[in-house]
């Protein structure tokens, strides 16, 4: 019986509904949750909620009835939920980047005003043509108005990463590089169901229900990883970023050969990049000058932010570390250690970046030279 009521795709789609509550129940019952752990719930419901839908309203054994019983409200939950979707990805990012987060901003005003028109609209249409059309152009309005959501807090998160690349020498425990590349896949993937509707409303009906099922497998797999992801990161964004007022702007010393000087004379004598929790802040305490000041004079005279510039010194010490002979014996771990990393990947990355090799490549290279 349940298999002839539901297909392999109904089986696939009502999967990612059980995958969504599964995770989203402990992020609403765990004792310590935050205003991210249930923005991320929501979101996972939301998702979970929408595929769900989806068989009700297309299931042939389930469909005539299901959107007999909701007429004239077919396309309601479907406005509602792709609204839910968007703005609890929205908030989530917003959290995840320690800032606070404006449920009542002018865009959201905007866009509950459009949901609530499209829904008047959507049970008006349905009313007056005594139709049980349960997708209409208001549930696409909405995605669109998600996608614009998610693509707003793509931009934000790429300016929270450069943000943290002028202010900190090390982003482990900070960097959102995996929420980034999970919701530019979301967006994505709503962008494939916009598609799939215009490709619908202009006849090519095979090449949208073709896109509008390939649309529905990624977050089988990208829920589990948002979830893996946002439990595992460390977030102190508050804490490690100035939120302070603005000061006015320095004087122009991005020229200025003799705060360069200064500058590099504490890198080389005192090596203050060996402190792996070095700051922007903490090297402008050092000298006697402001942040914005320091930040003027690496972005003008090295053409480098505070991250690039601080490990490119941990690069050079870890290679002069690397080609000591009477450091020959001393493990890798000890090398990137000492010279300030705190994350091997980092490490590696970075080096092989600036030598083209890695470290234990440059060591045995050294030594036969």
């Amino acid at each position: 019986m349940f298999a002839y009521i539901f297909n392999f795709y109904d089986i696939m789609l009502l999967t990612i509904t059980t995958l969504s509550i599964l995770l989203s129940a402990p992020l609403l019952f765990k004792r310590d949750k935050q205003q991210s752990d249930q923005l991320l719930a929501g979101f996972l419901l939301a998702t979970g909620a929408i595929p769900f839908l989806t068989v009700l309203t297309y299931n042939k054994q389930l469909s005539e009835t299901v959107l007999a019983a909701m007429h004239p409200f077919q396309s309601t939950f479907w406005i509602i939920l792709l609204t839910t979707q968007g703005c609890t990805l929205y908030w989530y990012t917003q959290s995840m980047m320690g800032r606070t987060i404006k449920f009542l901003s002018l865009t959201m005003k905007i866009l509950y005003g459009l949901m609530l028109v499209f829904i008047l609209g959507d049970i008006a249409y349905h009313l007056t043509k005594d139709s049980i059309k349960h997708l209409s152009i208001a549930c696409w309005g909405m995605q669109l108005c998600s996608s614009y959501l998610g693509i707003k807090a793509l931009i934000q998160l790429k300016n929270y990463d450069k943000k943290l690349r002028d202010n900190l020498s090390n982003l482990d425990k900070v960097n959102l590089n995996w929420l980034w590349y999970i919701a530019s896949s979301f967006v994505f993937i709503w962008l494939i169901n916009i598609s799939s509707f215009i490709f619908m409303m202009i006849g090519y009906k095979d090449i949208a229900i073709q896109l509008g099922t390939f649309a529905n497998v990624p977050p089988l797999f990208l829920l589990s990883f948002l979830v893996i992801y946002s439990q595992t990161a460390l977030l102190n964004a508050r804490d490690l970023l100035d939120n302070s007022p603005v000061e006015d702007k320095p004087k122009d010393t991005t020229l200025c050969p003799e705060l360069a000087e200064k500058i590099d004379d504490l890198m080389q004598r005192v090596k203050i990049y060996q402190d792996p929790e070095l700051k922007l802040e903490g090297l402008a305490d050092c000298l006697n000058l402001s942040p914005r000041t320091i930040s003027s004079i690496l972005n003008g005279h090295y053409r480098k932010n505070f991250y690039d510039f601080i490990n490119q010194y941990r690069v050079k010490d870890a290679k002069s570390q690397l080609r000591d002979p009477s450091m020959q014996t001393k493990s890798i771990q000890n090398v990137f250690e000492d010279a300030g990393f705190n994350s091997k990947t980092t490490f590696n990355t970075l080096f092989k970046k600036q030598t083209g090799q890695t470290p234990s490549e440059y060591r045995k290279h050294q030594a036969s030279h």
